[in-house]
């Protein structure tokens, strides 16, 4: 099944990834103990050793980033975050035994979404709307069903206020992981003509 697809990484996608909020993240593992690296520019920069928090201050402003769990014996794992107004985020990775080379195919497939999708959130914050729309078309073209696509294409949306766009994109992505509840928030503050925090 798809979603079995995406079983090595873990997204956390905030509806502040447009505006940003301030927070400090709780980074935790399953087992303890693996290192923690943010990826930055191809590059991979030491950030410490589970579990530990950081503030948000450490990081770009209002910028998503991606936290690489790294941990002998296991297999490597990805998690993009973004912005959340949220004054305490916890990340948490759940790592496997097996290989920890990053050697397996569907890894480097799942490293190579995430790339896109973080170049999606750049394009965005550069207000580049026309090709974060693009580039988002291409991801809906080859993963179809991932929901951290659409929740990210309404985002883009609501940013630029075109409410029917957001609400269809925030639609589909609940329509393949409903557990995805602050979008039925989203979806209604804009079916009763709220605005929110999403522009």
């Amino acid at each position: 099944m798809r979603e079995r697809t995406f079983k090595h990484f873990i997204f956390v996608v905030g509806l502040c990834a447009i505006t940003g909020c301030a927070t400090t993240y709780e980074i935790v593992s399953s087992p303890d103990g693996a290192t923690v690296y943010q990826a930055v520019n191809g590059r991979k920069a030491l950030l410490g050793v589970t579990p530990f928090s950081f503030k948000k201050s450490g990081l770009p402003e209002d910028k998503p980033f991606v936290l690489s769990f790294e941990r002998p014996s296991y297999e490597p794992l990805d998690v993009l975050v973004s912005p959340t107004d949220e004054a305490k985020t916890k990340v948490s990775a759940m790592l496997r035994p097996g290989k920890s080379d990053g050697s397996d195919p569907q890894v480097a497939r799942m490293r190579e979404v995430i790339a896109a999708i973080f170049q999606v959130q750049e394009l965005t914050f550069q207000k580049r709307t026309v090709d974060a729309l693009a580039l988002i078309k291409e991801l809906e073209r080859k993963e179809p069903g991932l929901a951290e696509i659409y929740v990210l294409k309404g985002s883009i949306y609501a940013s630029i206020n075109d409410t029917e766009q957001a609400r269809a994109a925030w639609k589909q992505a609940l329509s393949l992981d409903s557990s995805l509840d602050r979008l039925k928030v989203e979806i209604q503050k804009l079916e009763t003509g709220s605005t929110g925090g999403s522009r």
